[in-house]
């Protein structure tokens, strides 16, 4: 990317997240107490288990005698706080998935982590890594979850085309992870970042043909397969996971292309304490602490080192699938995600 469309992409960037930022409110605001940390995160079990694993439980609070404020926002609102406070940061850590954490980095927002403190990043693949700022506490992968009584064993995106399952597939709302899903269906079908007509074609046949439901969140999905109104998905393994414990007949199949989502921290630039804000950062990637993560979530670890327990391994991608993941550029999804909005309301939602 040359530095014109990076120096205009960074002003386009902050000007919404400043919007954004306005519209939901700022939140905690910088700060100068040295025992006051503020971490960005989303709320329900997540909230609940990152406060339990990597605050409490490490003992991390205790040991440095903070007063941890948890600014609960969905994604997009934690990432527009991160970009609306740049240099003067809210957050003394925040949570992010790679392409927020790219785009906090193409607008200057974020230090790189420091490999003296982060010792732990030496353990973590670059499958799970973007660039020196960010890696993957533990790894959301995104397959095919169908219900078992209605539909058979799924084997590619193309399933999601079959007509038996029209008015019952669904694809996530681009606000929620639309644009990770349509780059993944674009490079199954032959097209990169700079080339997103296959999977722009193909996602609107799956809207217009196949009538698919547009879900806006993980909470609206699992209603969605609890009712049976949904049948195939582009869906999370531990959701999966959790209807199959309640009842619900779904299983899961990583098809070529699938999607895998990280969650991770960043540390803004500007902190007031990078060292402490560094130090969590290297929890989060402790293998020990993220066994406890996978417990509490059901969610892929990313260190490797991790011993995942026999009744816990479904929640680790099988062999089989160990080569199928897709291989984004984050960097280059931010850069287009102006274009990729557009042509999502106007060749995909539009009928």
């Amino acid at each position: 990317m040359n530095r014109s469309k990076v120096l205009k992409l960074q002003r386009r960037t902050v000007l919404k997240a400043l919007s954004a930022a306005c519209a939901i409110g700022m939140g905690p605001l910088a700060h100068a107490r040295s025992d006051r940390f503020v971490f960005g995160t989303t709320g329900g079990k997540f909230h609940e288990g990152t406060k339990k694993v990597f605050i409490e439980d490490t003992g991390f609070r205790v040991k440095n005698k903070l007063d941890v404020v948890y600014d609960i926002q969905n994604d997009s609102g934690i990432a527009a706080k991160v970009l609306a406070s740049c240099g003067r940061p809210t957050y003394d850590i925040a949570q992010a998935v790679e392409s927020n954490a790219a785009r906090a980095h193409v607008s200057g927002c974020l230090l790189d982590y420091d490999a003296s403190i982060v010792t732990n990043l030496a353990d973590i693949p670059p499958a799970y890594r973007v660039g020196g700022y960010y890696a993957s506490a533990v790894s959301l992968l995104n397959g095919l979850v169908f219900n078992t009584k209605h539909v058979s064993k799924p084997s590619t995106w193309e399933d999601m085309l079959n007509p038996r399952y029209k008015g019952k597939i669904g694809i996530p709302a681009f606000g929620w992870i639309g644009q990770h899903f349509l780059h993944a269906v674009n490079k199954a079908f032959g097209g990169d970042e700079d080339n997103i007509d296959p999977g722009v074609e193909v996602v609107a046949e799956m809207v217009r043909k196949n009538e698919a439901i547009v879900v806006s969140g993980s909470n609206p999905a699992d209603s969605l397969f609890q009712r049976e109104e949904l049948w195939l998905m582009p869906f999370w393994n531990g959701r999966m996971l959790n209807l199959r414990k309640g009842g619900v007949p779904v299983d899961i199949y990583y098809q070529p292309n699938f999607l895998q989502v990280g969650t991770g921290y960043i540390v803004p630039k500007g902190v007031a304490n990078p060292e402490l804000s560094q130090q969590l950062v290297n929890l989060t990637l402790d293998p020990d602490v993220q066994l406890e993560l996978v417990k509490f979530f059901e969610y892929a670890p990313t260190n490797p080192r991790v011993r995942v327990p026999e009744e816990l391994k479904p929640v680790v991608l099988p062999d089989y699938a160990v080569d199928r993941v897709a291989q984004i550029d984050w960097i280059k999804l931010v850069e287009h995600a102006d274009r990729d909005l557009e042509r999502w309301n106007r060749d995909i939602l539009s009928r």
